[in-house]
């Protein structure tokens, strides 16, 4: 098994940092702060390795797109984050936007991360698109790609 974390996992982890960007006239507030909260909660989860939030937050058919291009399904990501060595601090979120398309939310945004892997300090920065799906009166990720900035 890898003992590191793939880019898409550990850029996940740090999704939607902030949503004072939003208009208070937007007709999507609601669903985007919504999302955004899910991001936070995700954040945290990822910080605890709370198996069971994480398997709430995630919906049933995510998936994971690494930045090799293979894929991690739900349960291998959950697996990826809490067997990971790695620890982490707020990253750095920029250029972040949230789109709602109905039933359908979509999250870009730039992220910094600095963390600490096997006892060695890593500084990543990648673009992530993340996929949410509203279901259940739930918004859930689907789907997640982190792309490294070279």
């Amino acid at each position: 098994m890898k003992s590191h974390l793939s880019l898409a996992t550990v850029a996940f982890l740090f999704l939607i940092a902030s949503v004072d960007h939003l208009r208070a006239d937007d007709p999507d507030k609601s669903a985007k702060e919504a999302i955004a909260a899910v991001g936070k909660r995700w954040d945290l989860a990822g910080q605890k390795r709370d198996v069971a939030a994480l398997k709430e937050i995630m919906a049933d058919d995510f998936l994971s797109i690494e930045s090799d291009g293979s894929t991690k399904n739900k349960t291998q990501f959950i697996e990826s984050v809490t067997r990971s060595n790695l620890t982490y601090q707020p990253g750095n979120a920029k250029s972040q936007e949230i789109r709602v398309y109905g039933t359908t939310g979509v999250y870009t945004g730039r992220i910094e991360i600095n963390a600490t892997l096997d006892g060695k300090k890593v500084k990543y920065t990648v673009r992530v698109l993340a996929v949410y799906v509203l279901k259940d009166g739930q918004w859930r990720v689907t789907a997640v790609s982190a792309t490294p900035i070279r």
